[in-house]
């Protein structure tokens, strides 16, 4: 069964990753369906982290530690109870 088939006998709320390697993938599975499908992104890279988890087709990606939180590109990561801004942000 392809990731397509699945997408589309299931119909999936979300989706959720913890495999950068299906980003690009589901990405282009949703393109081609017509379909959206929100697709959430959990980092498990603590420190040292591949761009390819940064991904345009997650809408949501979570990170565990600060070292990770700096190659996010929203202004804000909340954390515990606070707003954390990161460099190169305003």
């Amino acid at each position: 069964m392809t990731s397509r088939d699945l997408v589309r006998s299931r119909r999936p709320d979300a989706i959720v990753t913890v495999y950068p390697d299906y980003l690009a993938p589901l990405g282009a599975v949703f393109t081609l369906a017509g379909q959206h499908v929100p697709l959430i992104t959990v980092v498990t890279d603590l420190v040292t982290v591949h761009r390819m988890w940064f991904n345009d087709s997650s809408e949501l990606c979570l990170v565990a530690t600060q070292d990770a939180a700096i190659w996010l590109s929203g202004p804000v990561l909340r954390r515990q109870g606070q707003d954390h801004r990161y460099p190169g942000q305003s």
